[in-house]
């Protein structure tokens, strides 16, 4: 033992020196791996285990079984190449190495350098399952993530269904709530401008985006229900998030542009856009808007409103018919 010991604490520092046990190298374990690697004995209890958690949390996912010794003489060899074959699969998503507990001879396979060096040219992140929570192997070091028995590997590798389908539904909360509250936001800037038959048109069409969005929330409740098919859903459900944002962007895009020709025509048509152009409107000084000669007579006082400021003047003459009238 003493042997083993002096063995393990010096590969580990040879190891540790050459930076394979930093994290900033490990690989973040996927969220939803359609196929599951597990190098390990056919009969263990460890695979037992992994496959019966597996089977309770999410009956649909994929396991590859590389069948391989974890103990005794020419274990470690086939232990690499089972995380060799693995990793060179297509197919496969994340590798688990694992087996049950044991004396540190038993485990010593995992100890070896040819198995942490197969951990770490894996193109595939690796979990690495040996034993109990107590015993530790080089394995576990150098392992994208260490498991603290076969069962947790298989808690951690696959997110069950409950969990997949609550991570569904508070999208769809947080997606409906955005949605809700941009439209209100538009909908209250429209009625502050009540009469405009350009606002009123931008409302229908958000109306109609509102009813595409209720339409979307009934498909994501209905597909939160569908557990056997929730991975292919949970993508579509990003799938929907991406159009809706780029309907509702394209929608106010087309509303702003609206709005701008809106406002282009009243500044066209505005009062203090001919003004600007050198024209005056007459006022009476009690602001009536003096339409003709008729309404003073010489001698009153006039209000002449200009582009920049007004005038108070007083009527001399007036002109009907191209003739003055004292």
């Amino acid at each position: 033992m003493g042997a083993l010991q002096l063995a393990f604490q010096q590969l580990r520092e040879k190891l540790e020196k050459e930076g394979l046990f930093r994290q900033d190298r490990k690989r973040p374990i996927p969220a939803f791996p359609q196929k599951i690697g597990i190098v390990t004995s056919p009969g263990s209890a460890a695979l037992r285990d992994i496959l019966t958690v597996l089977k309770r949390r999410h009956n649909a996912i994929n396991v590859l079984i590389f069948p391989a010794e974890v103990q005794g003489e020419g274990a470690s060899l086939q232990i690499m190449e089972g995380i060799d074959y693995l990793s060179r699969r297509t197919d496969v998503d994340v590798i688990v190495i694992t087996r049950g507990g044991g004396s540190m001879e038993d485990l010593w396979a995992f100890n070896e350098e040819r198995v942490a060096r197969a951990i770490v040219r894996s193109q595939k992140p690796v979990i690495s399952a040996v034993g109990h929570e107590v015993d530790f192997t080089i394995s576990d070091f150098v392992a994208d993530l260490r498991a603290p028995t076969p069962s947790a590997a298989a808690e951690i590798v696959i997110k069950s269904k409950e969990e997949i389908s609550q991570r569904v539904k508070q999208l769809e909360e947080r997606l409906e709530g955005i949605i809700r509250y941009r439209i209100g936001q538009l909908r209250h800037f429209l009625s502050s401008k009540v009469g405009s038959r350009g606002f009123v048109v931008a409302e229908n069409r958000i109306r109609r985006t509102a009813q595409r969005v209720d339409d979307l929330t009934f498909r994501l409740e209905q597909i939160g229900r569908t557990q056997s098919f929730i991975r292919s859903r949970t993508h579509r459900v990003e799938i929907c998030q991406q159009r809706l944002s780029a309907a509702i962007h394209q929608c106010l895009k087309k509303s702003h542009q609206a709005f701008a020709r809106l406002a282009h025509t009243l500044d066209a048509i505005s009062p203090l856009a001919v003004l600007e152009r050198g024209y005056a409107i007459c006022l009476t000084p009690d602001g009536r808007v003096i339409r003709s000669v008729d309404a003073v007579e010489p001698g009153a006082s006039v209000k002449v409103r200009l582009h920049e400021g007004s005038l108070l003047a007083e009527v001399i003459s007036k002109e009907k018919g191209g003739t003055f009238e004292e």
